[in-house]
Order: C-alpha cells, then structure tokens, then sequence
C-alpha cells in the first residue's frame, strides 16, 4: 500500500511541478543584438574587373594591399603568439616586420588612390568606412 501513495504522491508532484507558479516570472526578451555592419567590398573583386583609368588601377592596387595587409595581421599575430610562447626573439620581429610591410604597402596605395580622387577612407583603414569614386563604364568595365 505505501508504494502505491508513494507513486501517487510522486506523480501528483510532477503533474503540479509542469505549473508556472504565479511567482515565476517569465523571461524577458533579450535584446535584440545590433545588425552586423556590412563588409567592404569593392567593384575590383569581381573576376571581371578591367581597369581603364589611373583611378580605378589605383583603387586595385588599394584593394590588393589592403586585402594582403588583412591576412599579414591574421598570419603576423598567430606568429607573435607563437613566437612568444616559444620564447623566439626573432620569430617574433619577423611576424612584426611582415605586418609592417603590409601595412606600408597600402599606406601608399591608399595616398596614391586618394591623390587621384578613386577613394575615401573614414576611420580605420582596415575597418573603417570606404567609399569608391569609381563609375562604372568610365573608369573600369566588367567584362563577360
């Protein structure tokens, strides 16, 4: 008799369990987390990009260095991390000097674009805003 009120008593504990009780609260929404920022592209990425002007060479080379600078910072912090946890002085400054090459690089193509008038850059250089003053038809063509 005691295992059948004990199983009872078990089973109205989880039927009444499955309740909200008036002290619950239920949760409020999170907030909606603010949209992603779109990534930069540029109209050079397409695998049919033609250059006709200085300008739109310019905004190439812009593009090129800027992407190389990216994954130099990638592949540079990896080999600074490793070369500090190896204790390697020299692995350590050739990480440095790749990213600072890079970063060389497209300083001088994006004063190069500038001067020219192909671009502007808001913020930082590798995350900031840019905005290409390219037309399409007059200074580069997308051929088929």
């Amino acid at each position: 008799m005691s295992m059948k009120i004990t199983s009872l008593a078990l089973a109205a504990l989880m039927l009444v369990s499955a309740f909200p009780l008036r002290a619950q609260v239920a949760a409020e929404p999170a907030a909606k987390p603010a949209p992603a920022k779109p990534e930069a592209s540029c109209p050079c990425d397409h695998y049919n990009f033609k250059p006709l002007t200085d300008k739109a060479r310019a905004v190439e080379a812009y593009w090129a260095a800027r992407r190389k600078t990216k994954i130099a910072a990638v592949i540079g912090g990896t080999g600074a991390l490793l070369s500090l946890l190896f204790m390697s002085e020299q692995g350590l400054r050739e990480s440095t000097e790749g990213y600072d090459r890079a970063r060389s690089e497209m300083w001088a193509a994006k004063a190069k674009a500038e001067s020219l008038g192909a671009l502007k850059v808001t913020g930082d250089d590798l995350d900031g805003d840019i905005e290409f003053k390219i037309k399409k038809g007059v200074d580069y063509t997308l051929t088929p």
